[in-house]
């Protein structure tokens, strides 16, 4: 026996309906929420197809995920290393994948959408292409800033522990300068003191 029942993905429920529950104000309602939230992310990640963006390595962006609505699995949005984070480029290439294409096919069919919307929700091959050429580039100019930036780093710690020798070695001079000073102190009253001595030597003889 066929089982009367069908699982919706965009509303996340079992239902009876058939193929009008595609119609019905709820889902549409729903479908309409998601193309827009899922179609806000991949309209920014395409704006970085020709203008790759790095970043420095986070463990907070390396876990971001995006859930593909058309194929219904979490997909990394960046990919990362140890070093740096390339910004989204894990979500343009699940974009380019000849799989994504096909479930977008059917998402489109199964929700009546208008096939002129699909191109949004994909990236050609030619897409891909320009962005691993641009990030070239774009590694490059990252690598760069970065070993300028260490090279600064180094000149102003080098910086650091030459104030901080200076201070020490004027602080050495300064307590050579005292100790001198004290010495100078200490003969001059001895002197003082022999002069007082010997006049009360003379006074009282």
């Amino acid at each position: 026996m066929e089982d009367p029942y069908s699982f919706c993905e965009i509303c996340r429920i079992n239902h009876t309906s058939g193929k009008k529950h595609s119609f019905s104000s709820k889902h549409t309602a729903r479908l309409k929420t998601i193309l827009k939230k899922f179609g806000s992310k991949i309209s920014d990640s395409k704006k970085k197809l020709l203008n790759p963006v790095i970043s420095k390595a986070s463990s907070e962006l390396s876990a971001v995920n995006v859930w593909c609505y058309m194929c219904s699995v979490e997909v990394k949005r960046h990919v990362a290393d140890h070093h740096a984070i390339i910004m989204d480029a894990g979500l343009l290439e699940h974009l380019a994948t000849s799989e994504h294409a096909k479930k977008v096919h059917q998402f489109f069919w199964e929700n009546r959408l208008s096939k002129e919307q699909k191109k949004n929700y994909l990236v050609n091959e030619e897409g891909l292409d320009s962005f691993k050429e641009a990030l070239k580039n774009a590694l490059a100019c990252y690598e760069n800033e970065e070993e300028t930036q260490l090279k600064k780093q180094a000149m102003k710690i080098k910086a650091i522990e030459c104030t901080q020798t200076n201070v020490v070695n004027q602080k050495e001079d300064d307590l050579q300068i005292t100790t001198q000073s004290e010495q100078q102190v200490w003969t001059t009253c001895n002197r003082i003191s022999t002069h007082c001595l010997l006049y009360t030597f003379e006074y009282n003889f």
